[in-house]
Parts: C-alpha cells; structure tokens; sequence
C-alpha cells in the first residue's frame, strides 16, 4: 500500500485524516486516523484522479471500443492497466487492487459450487456465460477469461455512481467497506470530498459508506459479503421454463415479460400466478388456439391479466388453482432440499456470508411451503374440487 499512497498523494489526492487497514472480515478498509469533526473533510480526490469512461476513451488500445458501454470500457482499461501495460500512471492504483488469484480463491464466479442449490446458483451461471460471450466479441490475442473476470469482478467492487449518473472509479475512496449504518458519504465539489455523515468520529474507528439498498443476494453476488438484519428482502427465482414447455405458450408470454417466478418473505410476484395459469390450461379446459390467437372458451386472450380474469370466471377455477399449488409447492420443496443438502465452502472469508443468505433463502421457502401447504389444504375441502376429483375418479 506504500507505492499506492505515494502514488495517490504524487496525484493530488489529499487525506486529512484517514488510513487504509487490513481487516479481518473486507480485505482493506478505510480508518480514521484521529479524531474527526461532523464538519471536516476526511479526504479530497480532484477531478483529474477520477477514472471514467469518457477519458480512458482516449487511450489508443480503448478507441477501438468506443461502441461499447461505459461498464465494458472500464473494465477493459483495469485489464489493460494490471495485465498488460508495463508502465503507466494509473498502474499503482491498478495494482493496489485484489489480484486474479484472490479472486479465483475467494469469489462466487470462479467457485459456483459455493452457492449450488441457491437461487443465487442460476445468476451466477448466467453471469459467467455472459463474462465469457463478451469475451468472445471483444476478438482481443492479449485478453484471457481470467482477466476479463478479473476485470468485471474489479468493476463492480469499486464502481460508484455519482450524482450526474456517471461510472467512476475513484481510487482510495473506494477502499471504503460497506454498512447499513453509514458514518461517512461523499460529497461532489471539484472533484470528489469524503466527510462524515452528519457526526464526529473517533480516531481507530472503520469509516464505512451505504451502497445503497441492496439484497444479501445482489451483495454476495456483487461484492462478496452479507449483512445481518438487513432490511432489503432477498428473493428465490424459479424459471417459468421449468414449468412451461410448450413453446407457443412460451412465445405468447412475449420477449418484455420478466418469465421468471420471483419469491420473497411477502410472497409471489405479482403475475407469477398468471404465468401459471397458462402451464396448467389444456384444451380439456377450454384453451386453444385460433389463427395464431389464444382462447379460453369464447373469449380471446391477449395478455396475462385478461388471462387471469378468464380463469378466475371458469367454473372450475378452484380445481386451476390446485393445479398451481401443487407445482409451485413440488417445485419449492425440491429447491428446499437442495439448499440442505448441499455441501458449503470451508473458505473461511465467505463461508459465514454465504450461510447467512442460504438462512435467508430458507427461511423464504418455509414461509411459501407452508403457504402453499394451507392453500392445497383449503382447496382440496372445496366442494368444487371434491366434485371435480370424484367424477375424474369414476372415469377411471
């Protein structure tokens, strides 16, 4: 951290009163290194040392790239700047950051076994094969995967968004840890101030910031940890793939619907239940298709919601909504075993993070098991359902 300090104060970054430490449970932090008062600046870092995509456009090997999005062309300068450039004047504050290896040891996307069985396991294997396309496009000899996870990884655990909107990397800012109880914030003036949130700090006390509201899912998955009692709900997803696989059903939903189930501690998405009502329907229900139109019945379908209310007037609507119950119910249950089943990291930087989110995540699937358990049990004592159940079983 020596060179990098040097580096930072060469580059007009000014510290009045802070100093990075090693910590037990972040890597870095920021400290205070006095006492500071409610009105002081902590730090000042100008203009010139924060690093966004509209200036490191400049650089000949980025040009090329000017397409692309901010998010790419930054991670593009990181790779650059650690990996290959042999000199520059951004390469300490590239090198300060955590290397390929410590990510290849201690994060999610290089060690997916960690989260199996997670609904954080599917964003993990999508986000990998997304890293890896990119790749693939960018067509760069010198740019390996690793570095381009490497990159990404970096990114996201150092980006801020300040006040225009903007991508920024601001170096020694960003080594300030996270909270849900903030002691300092930033300021922008001509560049950017760090100053306390409103109330003096102590000296030896860790100087944190609030990345905004964010779930144990989006802060694992981004930035490596969890939080106790945090106030952001998590949610399960489940993909309506799994329960719809007919692929005129599928296309009818259309490309703008989210076709994933989402679960969190106050239950399903708002058109989950819609979505399922088209898995369960077959033309022994009155569902079929007319020049390229649904029907239910008389009456034409053209979206969910109209769907919805269709079902809802049927006759045997109760027996449609067993039918969902049960897979919904089938379906969380298995998740429910999996996350028990799974055998968890002994990485003892994450292993109490992940634990903590895969309780969350249980704790999620036994509020909705035993929802769907008093739903399945209701309905199956309706008299519509016994009817239903009866005749079916006479045909038998």
């Amino acid at each position: 951290m020596d060179s990098f300090e040097q580096w930072a104060s060469d580059g007009g970054i000014q510290v009045f009163s802070v100093k990075i430490v090693k910590t037990a449970h972040a890597g870095h932090g920021l400290f205070a290194a006095k006492d500071v008062a409610a009105n002081q600046v902590l730090m000042h870092i100008p203009q010139e040392m924060l690093i966004t995509a509209p200036r490191v456009l400049y650089f000949p090997y980025i040009k090329p790239f000017c397409d692309k999005s901010d998010r790419v062309v930054l991670c593009l300068f990181l790779a650059h700047e650690r990996f290959r450039a042999e000199s520059s004047a951004w390469k300490p504050y590239v090198d300060s950051l955590p290397s390929d290896d410590f990510h290849q040891h201690n994060h999610l996307l290089h060690n997916p076994q960690w989260v199996a069985g997670t609904s954080l396991a599917e964003a993990v294997k999508a986000k990998n094969a997304s890293l890896r396309r990119e790749h693939s496009e960018l067509g760069l000899n010198w740019l390996t995967i690793n570095m381009w996870i490497w990159a990404d990884i970096t990114f996201w655990s150092r980006v801020v968004e300040l006040g225009n909107g903007e991508l920024t990397l601001a170096p020694f800012f960003d080594f300030a840890n996270h909270s849900l109880a903030p002691n300092i914030r930033w300021e922008q003036s001509a560049g950017l101030d760090l100053v306390p949130f409103g109330e003096p700090i102590t000296a030896n006390t860790e100087l944190v910031l609030s990345y905004g509201a964010k779930s144990n899912k989006e802060l694992l998955f981004l930035h490596g940890f969890s939080i106790p009692h945090n106030t952001e709900p998590s949610t399960v997803t489940l993909p309506l793939a799994r329960f719809l696989d007919d692929p005129q059903k599928f296309a009818w939903i259309g490309q703008n619907t989210n076709r994933m189930l989402t679960l969190d501690r106050n239950g399903w998405n708002s058109n989950a239940f819609e979505m399922m009502y088209l898995a369960v329907l077959d033309e022994d229900d009155g569902l079929y298709w007319k020049e390229g139109y649904l029907y239910l019945g008389a009456q034409r379908i053209d979206d969910l919601n109209a769907l919805a209310q269709s079902v809802k007037s049927l006759d045997h609507f109760q027996v449609i909504e067993l039918r969902v119950v049960v897979l919904l119910l089938d379906a969380v249950q298995h998740h429910y075993q999996e996350l028990e089943t799974v055998h968890r990291t002994e990485n003892s930087m994450l292993r109490d993070y992940i634990e903590l989110y895969v309780q969350e995540e249980k704790s999620i699937l036994e509020r909705a098991i035993q929802t769907l358990e008093d739903q399945q049990r209701q309905l199956m004592e309706h008299s519509t359902v016994i009817s239903y159940l009866s005749a079916v079983q006479q045909e038998m």
